[in-house]
């Protein structure tokens, strides 16, 4: 006989996570099994490095990031902590998608990891493109024909940075029955209020964040997930315990404590991006600038190799987006050197004169300055 959930999961989780029971130290936790000394962890007491295991729902952590947002709707039942983003989105897929029979729906364009870890699961995938000048619309009719188990929204979108309306994300909530996951990785750069605001209004949304992006600590490697606390009882049964990690716990507490400085940069970022923006319009090389909610910009190129080429050798790399916008590229916001050094380098795309478009293996000069004070 299968063992039966201990914590209440949400009806549209997958039928095997029906099956399962809490792996072992999950079930200790939630259990809430009185003991004084625990003789069950198998690790060397006697070791200096990190002996024990990192604690499995860090309350107090969870109710510091819930206090930073300011959502009095949220408890910390609402939110978990994963491995970035990324594991924020293989975790819904691998708790709510039955493969291979239920759609995922995501915009074109987007973030290329939504498809991969569907594709990875053989889920079906179904693209609606993002329409309007600037890419800020979707139909809603489109989304709701196809009836996907998962839709999924990056908003700010990557590589546009450009951002659906609140109203649109509400209606698609009230349209389908399947998840709303709404990846806010780029949130804290947008005048754009969140979709967290509406958690306490529909149990099918979900957001994403990450601390990676403006919070500046990729190297912690730290997502969050927001959603009615079924979803995150879900998700529980498919995540790997302690994979948030006592190190990763200290640098969000440290973060979270000491927020002040972090929330000036962010108004800092969005003064730099703004004026990146006006100065990108003048150059005669650049065909489009998109308004941006994010802290990078895109930008169509009239010459794409050419300028492109004339970056490298300049020892300046950006992303290409031509993957899924002819001629695009998309310019991360960064100090006033590195962005002034941008802007020279392309207004020098407007001299006539041989160029080669060749792009070199290995370019000479280049200084690696990705960080610093703008």
């Amino acid at each position: 006989m299968s063992a039966k959930p201990m914590l209440t999961i949400h009806p549209q989780a997958r039928d095997s996570i029906k099956k399962l029971g809490l792996q072992g130290p999950l079930k200790k936790h939630f259990s809430q099994i009185p003991f004084q000394i625990d003789l069950s962890n198998n690790t060397n007491p006697l070791s200096p490095y990190l002996p024990n295991y990192p604690m499995i729902d860090p309350l107090e952590l969870k109710q510091l990031y819930l206090d930073f947002i300011g959502n009095e709707s949220l408890t910390p039942e609402n939110l978990l902590f994963t491995v970035g983003s990324a594991d924020g989105i293989d975790l819904i897929l691998r708790g709510f998608a039955q493969p291979p029979s239920d759609v995922i729906c995501v915009t074109d364009p987007t973030y290329f990891a939504y498809e991969h870890w569907a594709t990875l699961y053989d889920l079906p995938i179904k693209k609606i493109p993002l329409t309007g000048d600037n890419f800020e619309d979707i139909s809603v009719k489109n989304i709701k024909n196809i009836d996907p188990k998962i839709f999924i929204l990056c908003n700010p979108n990557n590589p546009t940075g450009t951002q659906v309306r609140t109203e649109t994300i509400e209606n698609i909530c009230q349209t389908i029955n399947g998840l709303v996951v709404i990846d806010e990785a780029y949130i804290e750069f947008s005048d754009q209020e969140s979709a967290a605001k509406m958690l306490h209004k529909y149990d099918n949304l979900v957001i994403l964040r990450t601390l990676s992006k403006a919070w500046g600590m990729a190297g912690a490697r730290c997502g969050i997930i927001l959603a009615d606390k079924r979803i995150i009882n879900t998700l529980l049964y498919v995540q790997a315990p302690f994979s948030f990690s006592i190190p990763t716990q200290d640098s969000v507490r440290e973060g979270l404590t000491h927020s002040t400085p972090l929330k000036q940069s962010w108004e800092i970022i969005k003064q730099e991006r703004d004026k990146l923006v006006q100065s990108l319009k003048g150059l005669s090389c650049v065909s489009k600038v998109y308004p941006s909610q994010s802290n990078f910009v895109m930008v169509i190129l009239k010459d794409f190799d050419k300028t492109f080429a004339r970056l490298l050798n300049r020892g300046i790399y950006v992303a290409s987006c031509r993957w899924a916008i002819p001629s695009a590229i998309r310019i991360s916001v960064s100090t006033k050197n590195n962005n002034q050094a941008l802007l020279q380098a392309l207004d020098e795309c407007a001299i006539d004169g041989p160029l080669s478009c060749d792009i070199p293996s290995t370019p000479q000069g280049i200084k690696r300055e990705g960080t610093g004070t703008l």
